[in-house]
């Protein structure tokens, strides 16, 4: 608009060119307002005007402020302008999203280093950072925390379902935090679920993973997807029988899920049911017959119930 008032100063447009130019102002400020634009940044999702609540980590200014934090904070490049709009003059983001102002250089650098796991050490030293920020979902995020959950220099100081703060270990302004804890408030919203079972996915806690997954389920959107990613971690941590209700609701749901019948297939035979697990891998074979990873898994059941006996799958 700014740009338009200056371009037409001295002369004014005729009232239909007037009329085409506001109708293009409003269609392309729709964009933001819409959430499309978030959406095509890979941010959360969501119906209605702008970006979804659950991207940002509302508690923490007033978490920084409680515990006195000023200095330097490297940050995933979304929460950048969050940062300095909260914190400003107290703490500096490392980047914001303004690449425009920045060295090409030092952009590319930064981006390497922020992106690949345990480069981030060495822009910690550089910028003398005191504190980092990120969000689950951000490529930093993903590069950053399978470093920081098992580096002794670093704690979590918070968590929400949106972002994570670390500290320095031997800084003192605040305690560490159990990360279980913000699963004690349910979710608002379905995303708030998912947001944080991928920080615990980056973190290794595979307990809490599924803590988080589940609270998404009473939401009742992508059902069969969430439980497609509970089944797996219940079967890594040997909780078997959660396991076998999870992929019992997911057929339930999708009674051609060859996956899920595979995995019951699986579960069946843990539990010494033969005939059970038989007629299940049977089914994935009709449904799939080209996959050989089920062809062998009936070749295993049948040999088991043979007189003989056989090996289970691996």
């Amino acid at each position: 608009a700014e740009t338009l008032a200056h371009t037409f100063a001295r002369r004014r447009p005729s009232p239909w060119i007037t009329g085409l130019l506001a109708v293009g102002m409003v269609a392309w400020g729709w964009l933001p307002l819409s959430g499309r634009f978030y959406l095509r940044m890979e941010l959360p999702t969501r119906a209605g005007f702008g970006v979804t609540p659950s991207f940002f980590p509302h508690g923490l200014p007033t978490f920084l402020e409680d515990i006195g934090f000023r200095g330097n904070v490297l940050n995933s490049n979304t929460l950048g302008g969050f940062l300095t709009f909260h914190r400003h003059p107290e703490s500096f983001p490392l980047t914001d999203g303004r690449w425009e102002i920045y060295d090409p250089g030092l952009v590319q650098g930064l981006l390497a280093a922020t992106r690949t796991e345990g480069m981030w050490r060495g822009v910690a030293r550089e910028f003398d950072v005191q504190g980092i920020l990120l969000a689950h979902t951000s490529p930093e995020a993903r590069a950053m925390l399978p470093d920081l959950a098992r580096d002794e220099n670093w704690r979590l100081a918070y968590l929400d379902r949106a972002a994570s703060f670390w500290l320095p270990a031997a800084a003192s302004k605040a305690a560490a935090v159990d990360p279980g804890g913000v699963l004690g408030t349910p979710p608002g919203r379905y995303e708030d679920a998912v947001l944080l079972a991928v920080f615990f996915e980056a973190t290794g806690d595979s307990d809490l993973r599924v803590a988080a997954l589940r609270q998404a389920l009473p939401f009742a959107w992508r059902t069969t997807w969430i439980l497609e990613q509970i089944g797996p971690l219940l079967i890594e941590l040997q909780r078997y029988a959660e396991a076998e209700e999870t992929y019992h609701r997911l057929v339930e749901l999708e009674p051609a899920n060859a996956g899920a019948l595979n995995e019951l297939a699986f579960l069946s035979y843990v539990r010494g049911d033969l005939d059970r697990a038989l007629g299940y891998i049977e089914e994935a074979v009709r449904l799939r017959p080209e996959d050989q990873e089920f062809r062998e898994n009936l070749r295993r059941v049948t040999a088991a119930r043979s007189p003989s006996g056989g090996d289970p799958r691996p």
